[in-house]
Formats: C-alpha cells, sequence, structure tokens
C-alpha cells in the first residue's frame, strides 16, 4: 500500500521506501538507479551542523532525487525550525530525468496538495544563476552513451557532479554527497582532490557505507563539506580490514586522500611520500609492448618467433617479436593490478607492471630489499583505490640515504617513524 508524508509517520515512510520503493525495479532505467536507504541518509544527515536548518530564506536541491529518498530525514530536521508548507513549497527542490520516479516523489509527498519544485533538467548541461544552502545526491556514477551501454570505467560523471553542485552553493553552504571512492585518488588529472581538501569538510566517511548496499560491488565515501576554506579539523569515520574506526584530522590541502585516513596516517604520509624534498624513486610504466595495443607482436607461449620474454604480471608472462626497449639490464618489478609484490628480474615487460631500472643485480637486490619493508607496504596499501597499486604513489617512494641492512628498525628510524607510529602499521596490517 504506498504511503505518503500526510499519512505516514518516519518509521512507516522509511519502511515504505527500503522494502518498497527502493525494490521497485520498474523504475529502474539503468545502473546509475541504485536508491540510497534511509539509514544511511539519516546518518548522513546528522553530520550537518544545526545551524542550517535555523537558517532563513533555504533553497535545498537534490539534482538527481529519484524518488526523494534524501528528503525523508531531511524534511524531518526541516520541519523542526520551518512550517511544512514552506519546507514543501519554497526550500526543497528535486530534480530528476526519471519520470517514473519522479511521479512516485509527487505521491510520497503530496504534489496534489502541495506545489512542490520539480524539473527533470539533465543537472550537468542545464544552466541556472541559482546558488544553494545544500545540496544532497547520490549521483549517477556510470557515463552512458546514447546505446544505453556504460562508457569506459575511466569516464564517470562523479567529478562533473561534484564540480557542478560546488558552483552552485552559497558561501558557507553545504555539500552532501554519497559516491564511490575514486574521487580520492592520486591521478595528474584528478585536481578535485585539491579544490575539495581546500574547503572546509565537515565529516568523512570511507567505506563505512557498504552495509547499506551489500548488494553493490563499489566501496562508497560520503561527506558533508562546508563551501569555504578550512578552518578546522575533519571528523573522519570509516572501516579498515573490517575494523571501524573515527578520529579527527587536521585540514590541509592535499592530492589524494588514502583509503585508510587517521592523523596518525597523515603524519606517516608527512614523513614520506608527501615530502617532496626527499629523493623518490623513479618508478615507470611502459606501453613500448602493450599487451593489447600491440597485440600482433605477442604470444602466451615461447616460440623461435617469439622469443623475447615480457612480464605482464607477477603471475603471468608473454613472449614478443622484438625485444622491448627496455628489454636488458635489471630491474625492480612492482605489481599494479594485485597485492603489492616486488621482485627482481632481467627482461622487458608489458604495461601491465611497474618498474625501476637498476644498474647492476646488486643495485636490484638493495632496492628490493627497501621496497619490501613493511612501511613501503602500508603506504601502498591504503592508497589502493580501485584495488589498483597507483603509480604516482609508487613514484612518491622516498628512497632511504642509508646503508640499509634489513634491519626494519633502521629504515623506521631514517624516516623518523615514531614508536606509536609503527606499532599502527604493524596493528593495520
Amino acid at each position: 500500500m504506498s504511503k505518503n508524508i500526510e499519512t505516514a509517520n518516519f518509521t512507516e515512510l522509511k519502511e515504505y521506501y527500503d522494502k518498497t520503493l527502493n525494490l521497485d525495479k520498474s523504475t529502474y532505467k539503468s545502473s546509475n538507479d541504485e536508491p540510497t536507504p534511509i539509514d544511511c541518509i539519516t546518518e548522513m544527515t546528522s553530520k550537518i551542523p544545526e545551524e542550517l536548518w535555523e537558517r532563513q530564506n533555504l533553497s535545498i536541491l537534490d539534482p538527481c532525487c529519484g524518488n526523494g529518498n534524501f528528503y525523508i530525514p531531511i524534511m524531518y530536521e526541516l520541519t523542526k525550525h520551518h512550517d511544512k508548507r514552506i519546507v514543501l513549497e519554497q526550500i526543497l527542490e528535486f530534480n530528476d530525468i526519471n519520470e517514473s520516479r519522479l511521479d512516485n516523489v509527487r505521491r510520497v509527498f503530496c504534489g496534489d496538495k502541495y506545489k512542490l519544485q520539480i524539473t527533470s533538467n539533465d543537472y550537468i548541461t542545464s544552466t541556472s544563476n541559482k546558488k544553494y544552502d545544500l545540496i544532497v545526491a547520490n549521483p549517477p556514477y556510470a557515463k552512458l552513451q546514447e546505446n544505453g551501454k556504460r562508457a569506459s570505467k575511466n569516464h564517470n560523471l562523479i567529478k562533473c557532479f561534484i564540480d557542478k553542485a560546488l558552483s552552485q552553493l552559497k558561501p558557507d553552504g553545504y555539500l552532501m554527497f554519497i559516491t564511490p571512492d575514486n574521487w580520492m585518488s592520486c591521478a595528474d588529472r584528478n585536481v578535485l582532490i585539491e579544490i575539495i581538501t581546500s574547503l572546509q569538510i565537515i565529516h568523512l566517511d570511507i567505506h563505512s557505507a557498504k552495509k547499506y548496499f551489500k548488494k553493490v560491488g563499489s566501496s562508497f565515501t560520503w561527506y558533508v563539506i562546508q563551501n569555504c576554506a578550512f578552518y578546522k579539523n575533519i571528523s573522519i569515520s570509516g572501516i579498515w580490514k573490517k575494523k571501524e574506526y573515527a578520529d579527527m584530522v587536521i585540514s590541509k590541502q592535499r592530492k589524494y586522500i588514502p583509503l585508510l585516513y587517521t592523523q596518525t596516517v597523515q603524519n606517516i604520509l608527512t614523513k614520506t611520500i608527501d615530502n617532496t624534498e626527499l629523493q623518490k624513486f623513479s618508478i615507470k610504466t611502459s606501453s613500448d609492448l602493450h599487451k593489447y595495443t600491440k597485440a600482433a607482436l605477442i604470444s602466451d607461449t615461447e616460440t623461435d618467433k617469439y622469443k623475447y620474454r615480457l612480464i605482464h604480471t607477477p603471475s603471468q608472462t608473454v613472449y614478443s617479436l622484438r625485444p622491448h626497449k627496455y628489454q636488458e639490464g635489471y630491474k625492480i618489478f612492482i605489481s599494479t593490478t594485485d597485492k603489492y609484490r616486488v621482485f627482481v628480474d632481467n627482461c622487458g615487460m608489458t604495461q601491465s607492471i611497474a618498474f625501476k631500472l637498476c644498474s647492476s643485480e646488486e643495485e636490484a637486490q638493495r632496492y628490493l630489499d627497501m621496497l619490501q619493508h613493511p612501511l613501503y607496504v602500508f603506504i601502498n596499501n591504503i592508497c589502493r583505490w580501485g584495488n589498483f597499486n597507483n603509480i604516482r604513489i609508487l613514484q612518491s617512494f622516498p628512497i632511504p640515504s642509508i646503508e640499509y641492512t634489513g634491519n626494519h628498525q633502521e629504515l623506521y628510524e631514517h624516516f623518523r617513524i615514531t614508536k606509536e607510529e609503527i606499532e599502527y602499521i604493524n596493528y593495520c596490517m
């Protein structure tokens, strides 16, 4: 039986959304139409400062509102301070391109009684000069082609939605989004992370929301960001290796946010990969013999013709018609597509593995011993966005300027890693 805001209380509406509307596949038009559970939204909304709800002349937008999930907890917060009709007719704005779900919005929020502000614009391409006190969303992730098929994984809509929403916030307005974690990754093209970390992140949750999306493959983050320069610490919650944690982290502009983020982690990173004064390992990748774009030159089987050995992954070797431009000489190889693993070899490679050229087998072995240290393993593991080892993080690994004998304590002391930080690394490994 259909429920609406006039006939049902919060508990009844929550049950109606979670057990009826969210499961109604007839309104699913694509993989982007995954609704947000009400409990998740309630948790997110609890992190919005109380002063927002008390503001006068409020404007709030959900640019991809679906069935109106976000506005159930938000409406109940607003009606503590504002008349219900004002909330529904002047404060809340609903937008979505899925007309079936907008019909649900009209039914649940009583469009026959209230003059709801509902639009069906393409949010990214539409233009508006209006500014908002709060923009909330579980934005569509996949960029879809005209035929409805998903574009490359490297092309998604998250950055577009965040950019647009930030541009539409009033000064001191808030953004509250739930998205996959790729926005936090370290990449040359990811300038958004520097913009976000220059603002005040009120709260950031890393992966705890997975409990609300048990059948969805993505790892979610959610965050409340205030549209002003940062002025206080960030409240962090998250889950790492099935253990929940919470901390306060000093705000600072960053080029990435690790998947495990505490003040201890930030201190460790400041002394190592974030320290630009330290000499770094010259780690690279090469597409000289790309396994897919140069497929005609490569075979899975060694023959008299395909005789030049290439490492594709730590567990897969292929062979090429010609030598790789880096075929000769010893190298340190570092996996990128599976868990962190380093090893020495003297052959070529495909695009799928990172490497460091070495002057001799002895130098390669010396660097191998360093790169197997728990400090490097830990840093790599907390920066595996999308379950890939990140080449920019690997290229930020500092080279210890000491004669390392294999004693872990030597390297920790060299980078001034404290006893408490060492214990934290061991605990999190």
